[in-house]
């Protein structure tokens, strides 16, 4: 049957782009629900007050000449004010760039010169920006820097009804940049299109219960750094989407002051990552004193985790756990969810990544050869789907070989199972997952290596009850001299983030390389752990 023209027309809807969420949450659910509390700021904004300071946020870009594909960065912590400068990018068509405010300046101020935002908010909150560059490329998000433009989000004058659309009209443009570790000392930028950000927030919504089972009565706390996909994509965004409050609080504040929230706000959602959850193990006295039975559901993502600690955290919380087979290339959740029931499920299954997968979500495990292997075998997965990454921004050898044939290569080393089920076996390459942050073997032995009396060094993780992986440098001195494991620490820290520091040192004398002389950093992670 050939459906007529006139038809075609009258189902074409508009398509939905990230900059129009306020408006529409405001069209679909009561106006003045609770959109965001921010904890920090002591803010509170319905749905209508958010979407009229984000029109008029958007406005005040215009009015600074920002256009559909500038780059715009953002250097803040968690707050409000984050969320409406990402929002306000995105309405005007621009592309969000947040920063990791935890970098050191020189990795930053190359950050600068590779992306070259157009504008970039800077929050005082965050470790002071000291290389400023020019003060007209600079909004002031806190009123601190009088030199740099203000941030202004009145809406004193804006009405919802006289905005402009939002642009791109085209849901494949880039909506956001996210920075993600990589082999070099800048991060690899993970360009995700509106179409790809709306999908994933979509097999949310579908898979996660926390989502689909507590609708727009969910409260979702957001305690991880907003300028990571997953925080955004697996917790702010859907609970937007579903006219859900957002309570905001900066991401370095301690366990204690997270679970007092979780208590005084009924927090029944919160995206963390293994970290935190082994941090509450390790200080169950805190639930004496305050109560976090409201808790509907953990979102555990960001690394690798034992399942036995995710059984002795149900046990002690009582709530939903649950995970995302996924990496920020594939949207943060790569359409795949984990409700293992940890406390009656069969015993070989509790190491699984995910169970459920959506339906728009392809997956497949193959073998060096790109051939798909047969259950229980293991092989690298493959995600393909509209919620993967564009490309690596203007990286397209580094795109290629991570898109092939339309298939999305993880580099996740797994074994499916005939029903389906996926246990994650590691990766193949050298990246170690530590709290949440992926960290670059490479970069780290690099800036190790800077070091005086260093010859050489392999950096490899190992598996730690608080961090997931811990960075660990096997380290070979140069003749005659002397280091403690303080100094290499110590001295990692004033050139990298103190994530990036290794946690463990073990001074060798030979680090183990193949025939053409490359080390061979899973030898030198044996001999590590045989020594144990």
């Amino acid at each position: 049957m050939v459906v007529p023209d006139e038809v075609r027309d009258y189902r074409h809807l508009k398509p939905l782009v990230l900059g129009e969420f306020p408006k529409r949450v405001v069209e679909s659910h009561p106006p003045e629900n609770l959109a965001i509390r921010d904890l920090t700021y002591n803010v509170d904004l319905t749905y209508l007050e958010f979407a009229e300071r984000i029109e008029s946020l958007a406005q005040t870009l215009r009015d600074y000449n920002v256009n559909t594909d500038d780059i715009i960065a953002i250097y803040s912590k968690n707050s409000y004010k984050l969320i409406e400068s990402i929002f306000a990018i995105w309405k005007c068509g621009a592309i969000a760039l947040p920063l990791n405010w935890r970098l050191n300046e020189d990795t930053l101020s190359n950050l600068r010169q590779k992306y070259d935002p157009k504008l970039t908010f800077v929050s005082s909150r965050a470790s002071p920006i000291h290389d400023r560059g020019k003060p007209d490329k600079f909004i002031d998000m806190d009123g601190t820097y009088p030199e740099l433009k203000p941030f202004d989000d009145d809406p004193a004058d804006i009405s919802l009804l006289s905005e402009i659309d939002a642009q791109p009209g085209d849901e494949y443009e880039i909506a956001n940049i996210f920075l993600t570790g990589g082999t070099t000392g800048i991060p690899k930028g993970v360009a995700l299109s509106h179409k790809a950000i709306v999908e994933s927030i979509t097999n949310q919504i579908i898979l996660n219960k926390g989502f689909h089972e507590l609708h727009n009565d969910i409260r979702t706390l957001s305690t991880a750094p907003l300028f990571h996909a997953g925080a955004l994509i697996n917790g702010l965004l859907p609970t937007m989407y579903l006219g859900g409050t957002n309570i905001i609080m900066e991401e370095d504040n301690p366990l204690e002051d997270r679970l007092k929230h979780i208590d005084n706000e009924c927090v029944s959602y919160v995206f963390i990552v293994p970290t935190v959850m082994n941090r509450i193990l390790r200080n169950k006295h805190l639930l004496n004193k305050y109560d976090i039975s409201n808790l509907h559901t953990v979102f555990d993502g960001g690394e690798p985790h034992d399942p036995e600690k995710r059984r002795e955290f149900i046990e002690l919380v009582g709530c939903n756990v649950t995970n995302a087979a996924a990496q920020t290339e594939a949207g943060a959740n790569g359409g795949f969810i984990n409700y293992i029931d940890y406390m009656n499920d069969d015993p070989k299954y509790l190491n699984c990544s995910a169970v459920r997968t959506s339906m728009r979500c392809e997956v497949d495990v193959v073998d060096e050869t790109g051939e798909s292997v047969p259950p229980g075998e293991r092989g690298e997965l493959l995600f393909r789907g509209e919620h993967m990454m564009t490309e690596y921004w203007q990286e397209p050898d580094k795109t290629s070989d991570k898109i092939k044939d339309g298939w999305l290569y993880t580099g996740d080393i797994v074994r499916r199972y005939s029903d389906h089920r996926i246990q994650y076996i590691g990766r193949k390459d050298d990246i170690i997952i530590t709290g949440g942050e992926n960290v670059s073997a490479i970069l780290v032995e690099d800036t190790i290596e800077k070091h005086p009396d260093v010859q050489e060094a392999a950096v490899f993780g190992v598996d730690d009850e608080e961090w997931g992986e811990a960075i660990t440098s096997a380290i070979v001195l140069k003749n005659n001299k002397e280091l403690t494991e303080n100094d290499i620490i110590q001295f990692t820290k004033k050139h990298l983030a103190s994530y990036q520091a290794p946690k463990y040192i073990w001074f060798i004398d030979t680090i183990d390389k193949n025939a053409v002389g490359k080390k061979q950093r899973f030898k030198v992670k044996d001999r590590y752990l045989d020594r144990k």
